[in-house]
């Protein structure tokens, strides 16, 4: 099984062999349920097509959680290994970190994944 989330991301199976499987649905004939990690969710709501206020709030309390910067630029890069066309997504981050970073001020993981999301974006234009 392989899925697609979205328009943008695609992810093989092995990426759901690592997801929690919450108790009592371990197996059920017509569908499956796994748990994503709150750093899948941020990807997925860093790159959603309309700015809406609610992926802004949710992109907040996500990071007020506390997020592992370095497993989201693992998946950037797993994401840009498998489809590099998706490297046109990379500015609507910026955009979504920086809007982060007006909300909720300079967080360190946020300023260091903002870096390397620019580095990927100067190389769109080299």
């Amino acid at each position: 099984m392989s899925g697609e989330f979205s328009t943008s991301c695609t992810y093989p199976e092995t990426w759901f062999q690592g997801l929690e499987v919450p108790e009592g649905f371990e197996s059920h004939e017509f569908f499956e349920v796994y748990l994503v990690s709150k750093e899948d969710i941020f990807l997925f709501k860093s790159v959603t097509s309309m700015e809406r206020v609610r992926d802004i709030e949710d992109l907040i309390a996500l990071v007020e959680t506390g997020l592992d910067y370095e497993i989201v630029i693992q998946e950037i890069e797993n994401q840009l290994s498998m489809d590099e066309s998706l490297k046109h997504i990379i500015p609507l981050m910026i955009h979504r970190v920086d809007l982060l970073m007006q909300q909720i001020g300079a967080v360190k993981g946020l300023m260091h994944l903002k870096e390397y999301l620019r580095e990927i974006c100067g190389e769109l234009y080299e």
